[in-house]
């Protein structure tokens, strides 16, 4: 059992540090460290450790993410639900609930629109945005500091508990701040800093 967690963990380790080879390192450049494949092994887990929260933690850190976004889109698509008086009277953006909602309409005609099964998608699909924080993180930290900032930043932004916990969860919050990190890591060059 010992030997068995061992080689797992070595796995694992291998994966994030990017080691081109398991075993015995006789010659320094035989257990080179690619930071690229690094990079991707620390993306890889930090994606992992965000669908195991979601897969696990059934649990509810705000009430609009269900009254107000995953309800709202349930009711477009399935046609019944309660209509809060934010989105009678306009106060509140279709913006998250229609996107939702775009989700939901594939589940709905390929008849799979069990609650088990459109929530875990729904979940999957926020967990794989989210992952947009830490590469527009690494993207602009790279650009601005090197390497070691860029794997520092990866490494805030895919393991911050914050971070992964809220993945998962239909909150604009959530989804500004990955929209904010993509654009920066995209977007953001000190060319356009000097025209501004």
């Amino acid at each position: 059992m010992k030997r068995t967690q061992d080689f797992l963990l070595g796995l694992v380790c291998a994966g994030v540090l990017g080691v081109k080879r398991l075993g015995s390192c006789e010659r320094e450049r035989d257990c080179a460290v690619d930071p690229k494949f690094g990079m991707i092994g620390l993306l890889v887990l930090a994606f992992v450790l965000r669908v195991w929260v979601a897969w696990v933690g059934d649990f509810l850190l705000h009430p609009d993410e269900v009254f107000q976004y995953l309800e709202q889109g349930h009711r477009v698509v399935f046609g019944y639900g309660i209509v809060p008086w934010e989105y009678r009277y306009g106060t509140r953006s279709w913006l998250l609930a229609g996107s939702i909602a775009a989700l939901l309409w594939p589940l709905k005609a390929l008849g799979w629109d069990r609650p088990d099964v459109y929530l875990c998608w729904i979940k999957f699909v926020f967990c794989v945005f989210s992952m947009s924080i830490p590469v527009g993180m690494m993207m602009f930290a790279r650009r601005y500091g090197g390497g070691k900032a860029a794997f520092w930043a990866l490494l805030l932004g895919g393991f911050w508990y914050e971070l992964v916990v809220f993945a998962h969860k239909p909150l604009p919050g959530m989804v500004a701040t990955g929209w904010l990190f993509l654009a920066l890591g995209i977007g953001w060059d000190e060319k356009s800093v000097k025209r501004a």
